[in-house]
């Protein structure tokens, strides 16, 4: 049977539990019932008995609790309670005991014990031993305390700090934690292989130590942002590696706080963003690179327009000159020879620059209203003569539910159809060539118009029409040998289908002809009147008084005559120093401009009649130019010009722009022409004087590079 503690005993409790002796005697007067619920509370027992005992063991209340046994069964000497200890940690206590045995200083140890019922336990042990006056040891006291929720709760921790450390270690992300100091005390492996260093180098170092000193202002900022709202913060910046060099990486971090809202320092996921950077940074150089070679492209696609059109002004608009003339039928058909070629060659051209436009987006789609009927009358009107050469037949069919009016493009839809029914005159030998109108209302005010052009032709086999409608592919490559073309007029017709909101397709077969169509969608028109949308009429209601500032001689002398021929009064200077020193002396009624000019062009002339006083500084003034780029116009009009024409020139649109400049109206065909300023010449033919001026000015001509 154990001895119960006597009340006198409050000094080894106190003892056994740490405290000074001295202290205690102080205040010994413990009472051993509050004493023993409270030892009971914290799960805690003390024991004391003579130096190295080997009986007269002594215990408080609650120690059979904790040993899991009755109170007359608990150990009476060291030998009996060192049976209950693991066969792994005995050998440690009984170290202690014997230490203390000796008169060495306290210890304090965990070990685990055995409970009858089989359970494992862990205690932790603290005893000290009790000296008299002379420093001997006269009994030795001690605690036990069960911590084994308490070891569980570490064994927990100490997993999940395992498992969160594999965790860690697993991420191609890097997580690095640190302190309230700004110092590291945490890195995972991915921190380790981005950097190059050990795990240790980095602990109790400096974060802002790795960033770039140009990157280290802009996380302070965020850190102290982050910190006031308690929030998240994001930022890409450069990190220090190993070798010196920096590395760009992306970071998420957020500040730390214990449940008393004291700063404990933050935690971030980073990841290695230096590929994307330097992808980034590529693709950068690589779009500024394509800019410029775009930039390259419409500069040399407008030299190349300026270069070939003007030209090509002076071979077709002479030719034209040169038909008004008196010539033998031979003389006419070679003439006629040399227009056609000339007109076959500016299709090429403006099918290049329509398709530049189109990869560049610059092409701009116009809303206007328009007759469906007046647009297909005019272009088999246009088309009738080739027609007519090869023993064709031109069919138009419109729908019975064709609205009177549409709004939209109607210049592009004049295109698209000239190019189908061009295309079906060029490939058919025999029959007809057919165009049929038709549509449907689609709701909102708008208008699906369909056209079809039916042909009677060699037909296209089915494997070449998949590639019928890309650049620079004709259906036979043999065609262009026999036909001609450069084969993008399809892929533009698709193209400006698909800008309208339509498509564009085909119906064919060898030897059975062919059906194109395409779609585009417009809005309703206001009714039309009886005169057609797509006419131009060709002259003016009054006479002009017109300058012509143009520095190539063929093309001053090509103005200059049709105008003549109409009626009206032109001067021609050949730069725009000229024009402006005209325009002070002369009230002209309109300036027809030439852009690309030497000593001063044709914009800068254009802003120097501007600045002019009086009635001069409003001159209307049409740009009369081989520039037909997208946002040409725009320039021309943003330097003070009325207009813009773009050579070769046609004299109907000319006229139609020189009636817009001026606002004198333009009169149709039949309309009697205005009388001239000149004395009245025939306008049927040109006159000798006129051809032998026209030889003249010929002969002084050379154009651009020749030698």
């Amino acid at each position: 049977m154990r001895d119960r503690p006597p009340a006198s005993s409050g000094l080894r409790e106190a003892a056994a539990i740490g405290a000074a002796p001295r202290a205690v005697r102080a205040g010994a007067d413990v009472d051993p019932r509050r004493m023993a619920i409270a030892l009971r509370q914290a799960r805690l027992a003390y024991w004391s008995c003579p130096p190295s005992a080997g009986h007269g063991y002594r215990w408080s209340p609650g120690a059979e609790e904790l040993l899991g046994t009755s109170w007359d069964d608990l150990p009476s000497s060291r030998t009996d309670y060192l049976r209950l200890v693991h066969a792994e940690d005995r050998r440690r206590l009984a170290a202690a005991y014997d230490a203390m045995g000796t008169g060495h200083d306290a210890y304090r140890l965990e070990y685990r014990i055995a409970r009858p019922d089989g359970r494992i336990v862990w205690l932790q042990e603290s005893g000290i031993p009790e000296r008299d006056e002379t420093g001997a040891v006269v009994e030795e006291i001690g605690t036990i305390q069960d911590v084994t929720d308490l070891k569980a709760a570490e064994a927990a921790l100490r997993e999940s700090n395992e498992r969160f450390l594999v965790m860690a270690d697993t991420l191609p992300a890097c997580i690095w934690i640190s302190d309230e100091d700004g110092r590291f005390t945490f890195v995972n492996k991915a921190w380790l292989d981005l950097t190059g260093r050990q795990r240790e180098a980095f602990l109790g170092e400096g974060f802002y130590d790795q960033v770039h000193p140009e990157d280290v202002g802009n996380v302070r900022a965020l850190d102290r942002l982050a910190n006031v709202n308690r929030g998240e913060a994001s930022l890409d910046y450069r990190v220090r590696d190993a070798r010196g060099t920096y590395r760009w990486c992306f970071d998420t971090w957020r500040p730390r706080f214990d449940a008393d809202g004291r700063f404990l320092g933050h935690i971030g996921l980073m990841v290695d963003i230096t590929t994307r950077h330097e992808l980034d940074a590529a693709l950068h150089d690589a779009k500024e690179r394509a800019e410029v070679a775009s930039r390259a492209k419409a500069e040399f696609l407008a030299t190349m327009s300026h270069e070939i059109r003007t030209p090509m002004n002076g071979v077709i608009g002479v030719t034209g000159l040169l038909l008004d003339t008196p010539l033998a039928p031979a003389q006419r058909r070679l003439a006629e020879i040399v227009r056609e070629s000339g007109e076959a060659l500016l299709t090429i051209i403006n099918d290049i620059l329509d398709f530049s436009r189109l990869e560049l987006g610059k092409l701009a789609i116009e809303n206007v209203d328009f007759r469906v009927d007046d647009l297909c009358e005019g272009v088999l009107s246009i088309m009738r003569v080739r027609a007519s050469q090869r023993g064709l037949e031109l069919q138009l069919r419109l729908a019975a539910n064709l609205p009177h009016a549409l709004n939209g493009d109607p210049g592009r839809l004049r295109q698209l159809l000239l190019n189908l029914v061009g295309n079906a005159i060029k490939f058919t030998k025999v029959g007809y060539v057919r165009l049929v109108a038709s549509g449907e209302a689609i709701g909102d005010g708008r208008y699906r118009l369909r056209f079809d052009v039916i042909d009677t032709g060699i037909g296209i086999a089915s494997e070449a029409q998949a590639n019928l409608f890309q650049r620079f592919v004709q259906a036979d490559s043999s065609a262009t040998r026999r036909y001609g073309g450069t084969g993008l007029g399809l892929a533009i017709c698709r193209e400006l289908c698909r800008l309208m909101g339509g498509d564009i397709g085909v119906e064919s077969a060898p030897g059975r002809g062919s059906r194109f169509w395409f779609t585009v969608v417009c809005g309703r028109g206001a009714a039309a009147g009886g005169r057609k949308a797509d006419a131009t009429p060709p002259r003016l209601a009054r006479p002009l008084r017109i300058l012509v500032a143009d520095d190539n001689s063929v093309n001053q002398l090509l103005v200059t005559t049709l105008l003549g021929k109409m009626g009206h009064r032109t001067d021609s200077v050949g730069n725009g120093a000229e024009a402006v020193a005209a325009m002070r002396q002369i009230p002209y009624d309109v300036v027809l401009m030439d852009v690309h000019m030497p000593e001063m062009d044709g914009l800068g002339a254009t802003r120097a009649i501007r600045r002019l006083q009086g009635p001069a500084a409003n001159v209307p003034i049409v740009a009369l130019t081989a520039d037909a780029m997208a946002g040409d116009r725009e320039t021309f009009l943003a330097a003070g010009m009325n207009d813009y024409v773009a050579k070769p020139i046609v004299i109907s649109t000319l006229i139609a722009a020189i009636g817009r400049a001026t606002g004198v109206a333009v009169l149709a065909d039949d309309s009697p022409p205005p009388r001239p300023m000149a004395p009245a010449r025939k306008t049927a033919e040109i006159e000798d004087s006129d051809l032998a001026a026209l030889m003249a000015r010929l002969d002084t001509y050379r154009p651009a590079g020749a030698s």
